[in-house]
């Protein structure tokens, strides 16, 4: 089990009962906690704290939690804990930028294991390859020191991807890697995929990262 001590957690919560029920759990591990009922108190602690990481409700009493995510220049890495819990849900979370979906109910052992996970620092979170470089605290994908605009979906992929350079996955395999959920044959992977390569190609044209075998699937390679 990972466990999570010594960090700065924002819960974003609008049911009270769980919300204390978070904020006792892990304030009992030394964890520095701050509680947000609406987006609109979230967003006042987002602009006076900084944050090791988010746990974000999605229905709050004034509008959607995914709306947190234009503060991305204060925004901590978020794992959206929700009731909502389809495949279309978890899609648009992870398109919006979160790192992880947990969907309700949840235990406390079972999301602090999910924390700590997405809880690593210092040169963990950077990987690169070449010109090519992501970091994963910051969820930002650079080719030569430019942006390349990934969306939170694509970015899951690329760091899949890069993180098994030269092994091959199916489009199922890479699916169920990421969000730990059965395929059914979706085509997401695959739509995700041509996104990506045409934004990377759009700053990179040179230069193929994702390589397809319609074998065996599609792998990264290292910028030679």
């Amino acid at each position: 089990m990972q466990k999570v001590t010594h960090r700065k957690i924002l819960f974003v919560e609008d049911n009270i009962d769980l919300l204390n029920n978070l904020m006792e759990y892990f304030a009992a591990r030394d964890n520095t906690v701050f509680g947000a009922k609406t987006k609109r108190e979230a967003a006042v602690l987002l602009h006076k704290e900084t944050f090791d990481i988010c746990v974000l409700d999605l229905i709050l009493p004034d509008g959607m939690g995914l709306d947190l995510f234009e503060y991305r220049d204060v925004l901590p890495p978020v794992i959206i804990m929700s009731d909502l819990g389809t495949e279309d849900d978890m899609l648009e979370g992870f398109d919006s930028g979160a790192v992880d979906y947990v969907v309700k109910p949840c235990s406390m052992r079972l999301l602090e294991t999910r924390m700590g996970l997405r809880l690593h620092g210092g040169e963990e979170n950077k990987i690169s390859s070449g010109e090519l470089k992501i970091d994963t605290a910051k969820r930002v994908a650079t080719y030569a020191g430019e942006p390349i605009p990934l969306t939170g979906s694509e970015f899951n992929i690329l760091h899949f991807l890069m993180t098994h350079a030269g092994e091959f996955y199916s489009a199922n395999e890479i699916y169920e890697a990421i969000w730990k959920a059965p395929s059914l044959n979706s085509p997401t992977i695959r739509k995700h995929i041509s996104s990506m390569r045409r934004k990377i190609t759009d700053i990179a044209p040179d230069v193929e990262f994702i390589l397809t075998d319609f074998g065996k699937g599609y792998a990264f390679t290292k910028e030679s």
